[in-house]
């Protein structure tokens, strides 16, 4: 077989199909010479020429191909050497590898671009519903304020009128005097609920949680409390921290009255990614509703969609429940 050395083939961009022609000289039987072929890259084996001495490839891939030739005469003896030539496929602008690689990143960035949007809107209907319930929540103290407390002020009054006209020592001016320690007790109470409706409990989640849970102990004999805090102590939003606690006082009620006695336990994380609130006890493991007008599991997972977080309620027979509230960070801390 005879052939001729070819530089290398660059096929221009655009170009995906080309076509080789070979042939050899033979002076003994020239139309009886065997041709076969194959392109490296895009062959998966040998080709034979059946006759032909073109081979044609269309719709190839940009990159670079190896096409090899070899020849046998009539008889079926092969050539001792064979012909290659290397073609190289220019990729067209939309092709290369630096525009996948931009179309990648523009996708990724549009997907970034589509989440943050999303992100911003659910954030912004959970701060609106947390507007809407702080201004509610003012309209009720004031109205309170306003009504119920000035109108038991104003009866305390009245009773100290009467009572500091009876004689001193007396029976009667004993039970009222005891009576209006009571009503100052309570206005005194009152004064703290308006105060904590405008402004969020006061002392923080953690201390709620902790004189719930040793209240409870106190009154549930064979029960143990301990309340575990992890990470820094940071503020949250009023919302938050009163639907946190309503959610974990509940809890806390349900471990004390139907686990039957046994170790109860709050975990409170302020969590740089969430914050986690988790209540467990090592009882029987049933979880109850709540009594009729009170929160029962429904209301607890409808407190924690409120502020945006997730409620999860694991309950084995015999092996204890297991209430765990979590809230994203970005709709938590307060500053």
């Amino acid at each position: 077989m005879q052939f001729s050395p070819r530089a290398p083939v660059t096929l221009p961009a655009g170009v995906q199909g080309f076509q080789v022609q070979y042939t050899s000289t033979s002076l003994r039987k020239p139309e009886g010479l065997q041709f076969r072929y194959q392109l490296e890259g895009a062959d998966a084996g040998w080709q034979e020429s059946a006759g032909q001495r073109v081979a044609h490839y269309n719709n190839l891939e940009p990159g670079t191909y190896r096409f090899r030739v070899a020849a046998a005469n009539e008889d079926g003896v092969p050539g001792e050497r064979e012909a290659t030539l290397a073609v190289t496929v220019t990729p067209t602008l939309t092709q290369s590898m630096w525009f996948r690689v931009l179309a990648v990143l523009s996708a990724a960035a549009l997907l970034y671009l589509v989440y943050r949007y999303r992100l911003r809107m659910a954030t912004a209907r959970v701060e609106e519903r947390m507007q809407v319930r702080l201004a509610e929540r003012e309209r009720i103290a004031r109205a309170l304020h306003d009504t119920f407390l000035q109108s038991l002020q104003a009866i305390v009054l009245r009773v100290h009128t009467v009572a500091a006209e009876l004689p001193e020592g007396g029976a009667a001016r004993r039970k009222l005097e005891v009576l209006l320690d009571y009503a100052d007790k309570t206005l005194e109470q009152g004064r703290d609920q308006v105060q904590e409706l405008r402004n969020g409990a006061q002392g923080g989640l953690a201390q709620a949680l902790e004189e719930t849970g040793r209240t409870l102990s106190e009154h549930h004999a064979g029960y143990s409390f301990a309340l575990t805090a992890e990470g820094l102590s940071r503020g949250l939003l009023p919302q938050v921290s009163e639907e946190a606690s309503s959610i974990a006082q509940e809890a806390l009620r349900n471990a004390f009255n139907h686990a039957g006695p046994c170790a109860v336990s709050v975990l409170l994380s302020y969590g740089a990614e969430e914050l986690l609130v988790e209540v467990a006890d090592k009882g029987s493991g049933l979880v109850q509703e709540g009594k009729a007008g009170h929160w029962g599991l429904v209301g607890m997972r409808e407190r924690a969609e409120r502020v945006g977080g997730t409620l999860s309620i694991d309950s084995v027979p015999g092996a204890g429940t297991r209430v765990t509230l979590r809230v994203p960070a970005r709709l938590v801390y307060s500053g």
